[in-house]
């Protein structure tokens, strides 16, 4: 399931002006052209250990540590060590980064061609922190008249990959 980041906070003190649309990772444009915190931990828990506590901050989100006699931490996940096998718990990501974009947009063409076309897209992995994602159309090119599908696509350092998508609409 793909999903796209579209809440910003209520309440929270806009940051700085958009450039050319765009906002900085875990912040989207609002109607003014403001940035506006995303609050990361509305959908599943921010990527954060299901029994922690995932709190947003300022442009990204922190996860809680583990309970009393649990191992690992909230980003990886909590392990008891009871139930782990011998030797410890052993950390294993499997988990894909988590794909945010701004999301679907309608855009009023500007010629026969279409219309420019710009978006933000970033990736958050569990272990990795941020990681590279890959975008095609790529943000700021010109986009054909009538729907289009942006695929974005991002990899941790142990393969997990994950692909969001989203439309572009020139009308």
């Amino acid at each position: 399931m793909n999903t796209v980041f579209r809440t910003p906070i209520v309440g929270a003190a806009p940051q700085e002006m958009a450039v050319n649309g765009e906002c900085k990772p875990g912040y989207i444009p609002d109607a003014d052209g403001k940035c506006q915190d995303v609050d990361e931990c509305k959908v599943n828990n921010g990527e954060c250990d299901a029994s922690v506590v995932c709190t947003n901050t300022p442009g990204s989100r922190t996860c809680g540590a583990c309970g009393v006699d649990f191992t690992g931490d909230g980003y990886y996940g909590c392990k008891d060590p009871n139930d782990c096998a011998a030797g410890g718990c052993a950390p294993v990501d499997t988990k894909a980064p988590l794909i945010k974009t701004s999301g679907s947009q309608n855009v009023t063409a500007t010629g026969a061609d279409g219309a420019i076309a710009k978006y933000t897209a970033w990736a958050v992995d569990n272990v990795d922190g941020a990681v590279a994602v890959s975008c095609a159309p790529k943000s700021g090119t010109t986009f054909a008249m009538g729907a289009t599908t942006v695929t974005c696509t991002a990899s941790d350092k142990k393969g997990n990959k994950k692909t969001a998508t989203f439309t572009i609409n020139v009308k």
